[in-house]
């Protein structure tokens, strides 16, 4: 018994050496899955665009040294491709997303945000002309009706929430296009480069907009120990360290392998906000069901298309 266990034991470490990629995806969907409830805390204390600043330039300095050894230089942010890359992953994704938490709940936007791999389905087969089998067109078509029952009309105050909703989905298309243009520069540019020159190209419009911010406010914010510890997190863990993992991932597996793990955020944001004593109504919970179920459809290698014939 003993020998079995030890070479069950052996076996796995084996495998973990031959393809660390799953574990890396992993622990970039545990990082990835703390950001919404990190940045709607931090939202109490300063504006949307004073943080995404703070956020970025943290992960841009962190990145710069590493990209630099595989090619990228500071003229590459100044590029159009990646004025363009960093403007939709970067400034539209994060700041629909983060404008949409002054509106919204945590837990309501964890739920819209699990519709990104559908969302990304439907755009790859408009834009890349990829396949899509009629189980997957069906994932897609829940994916929205789910995102529909979140982001319900409310009436009376909630009316608000409705636009956080709606905005926080604008982030789930800005995401979708963004992965559609890395898909299409990963053949020319490391992804180490093309991830600091779209993050230092939004820079280029985060920052102003974050000095317009704190004119309007009246200054800059002061900045607590829990805010830096919170904007740490967001710059080295979640825009940094995560997407360091996410490419390191993509290095030993197939992205068609590491796109459901995305389906990992959600979940843990939504449970994470539920924890920390945010309500969700039973339409919210039915709406996660079903984007949960479409996201498998649209996901799930049992409807992959069969290969073409030679």
């Amino acid at each position: 018994m003993a020998l079995s266990v030890s070479a069950a034991v052996a076996a796995r470490r084996t495998a973990f050496d031959a393809n660390p990629g799953p574990a890396a995806l992993l622990l970039a969907m545990l990082i990835w899955g703390g950001t919404l409830v990190v940045t709607k805390s931090l939202l109490a204390g300063m504006g949307a665009a004073t943080l995404l600043s703070v956020r970025f330039l943290v992960a841009f300095l962190c990145l710069v040294p590493f990209a630099y050894r595989s090619g990228f230089r500071m003229g590459d942010v100044f590029r159009r491709e990646f004025v363009l890359f960093g403007l939709t992953g970067i400034v539209l994704h994060n700041g629909l997303e983060t404008w949409g938490l002054e509106y919204t709940s945590a837990g309501s936007a964890a739920l819209i945000i699990g519709g990104i791999p559908a969302v990304t389905v439907a755009l790859s087969r408009l834009f890349l002309q990829e396949p899509l089998p009629r189980a997957r067109a069906l994932g897609v078509a829940l994916s929205v009706a789910g995102v529909v029952l979140v982001t319900r009309p409310p009436s009376g105050e909630g009316a608000l929430e409705l636009v956080g909703n709606l905005l926080v989905f604008g982030g789930v298309v800005s995401w979708a296009i963004y992965t559609i243009q890395g898909k299409r520069m990963s053949v020319r540019v490391p992804a180490i480069v093309g991830t600091t020159a779209g993050i230092g190209a939004a820079l280029l419009f985060l920052l102003p907009a974050a000095a317009v911010e704190s004119w309007a406010r009246g200054g800059i914010p002061a900045f607590g120990a829990a805010d830096v510890a919170g904007l740490l997190y967001l710059g080295l863990g979640a825009s940094a360290a995560a997407y360091a993992l996410w490419n390191f991932a993509l290095e030993h597996v197939d992205a068609s392998v590491a796109a459901p793990y995305v389906n990992l955020v959600p979940i843990i944001g939504l449970a994470l906000a539920v924890l920390l004593g945010e309500s969700l109504t039973p339409l919210d919970f039915a709406g996660g069901l079903t984007v949960a179920a479409g996201v498998w459809l649209s996901t799930s290698r049992r409807f992959a298309p069969a290969p073409a014939a030679a």
